[in-house]
């Protein structure tokens, strides 16, 4: 049984062909790292496993159950882009948005136990974020309100964490402090994870597992396999030569 399991899957929009035959698995412990250009599938291959979409042909499974009919929805934290994730003008504490990363266990607006307040504390302790906890999140910079999403998403200790391009418009401060929290949750926490993203120089000094991906699978295993045959995998999934550049985070 894999954290995410997905055979033969196509998807089109409006008979615009975006995923084409992707078989895919997850295994328990992988940190695995997406990438590919703009417009090939990426986000959309996230909604297919977030069960926000159907297959046009095959499936996607989360822990053997079908994705669209998952039903054990704390097992599964999503962290967004920032701008798709943040309503600035809502006054809410850090405190009141990572609790309601656990109303998927409570009523609405029923009140918090105990037991969940320390929960939510411990969760945004671990995020580094425990002076700030009273305070409004507009009122936090980029990364820090990035953070708060990750300490919601973490809050009900889910199994897998799926980032889609979490670090576009935060700070490079920021971004590095995002990959340290990200690699503590993966070695410390086991946490199994999926991160979307475009900047491969970076992501493959972090992640243990890359997919290629431009509408079909175009490498999909070790990231030290994909190291040393990426000029010829980026070629072929870009159709044109990429320069890989990298950074110190």
């Amino acid at each position: 049984m894999y954290p995410i399991d997905i055979n033969e899957l196509s998807f089109a929009y409006e008979q615009r062909l975006i995923l084409n035959n992707i078989k895919l698995q997850v295994h328990d412990g992988d940190f695995l790292g997406i990438v590919g250009p703009n417009g090939s599938g990426k986000t959309t291959l996230v909604k297919l496993i977030l069960g926000l979409l159907r297959p046009m042909h095959g499936e996607v499974k989360l822990y053997d159950q079908l994705a669209s009919n998952f039903a054990q929805r704390h097992r599964i934290g999503y962290i967004a882009q920032r701008s798709a994730s943040i309503n600035l003008g809502f006054p809410a504490t850090v405190q009141e948005v990572v609790a309601a990363g656990l109303l998927s266990r409570h009523k609405l607006f029923g009140p918090l136990k105990k037991l969940d307040r320390l929960q939510v504390d411990k969760t945004i302790e671990l995020v580094g974020l425990s002076s700030y906890r009273r305070h409004l999140l507009g009122n936090l910079s980029g990364g820090q309100q990035q953070r708060v999403f990750i300490a919601r998403a973490l809050v009900c200790n889910p199994d897998l964490l799926i980032f889609d391009e979490p670090t576009v418009g935060v700070d490079a401060e920021s971004v590095d402090r995002f990959y340290t929290l990200l690699e503590e949750l993966h070695q410390c926490h086991k946490k199994t994870m999926v991160l979307v993203s475009h900047d491969i120089g970076v992501i493959t000094t972090k992640v243990n597992k890359v997919a290629c991906l431009n509408r079909e699978l175009y490498f999909h295993g070790d990231c030290h396999e994909f190291i040393s045959n990426q000029e010829q995998i980026l070629e072929q999934a870009y159709q044109h030569s990429v320069q890989v550049l990298s950074h110190n985070h």
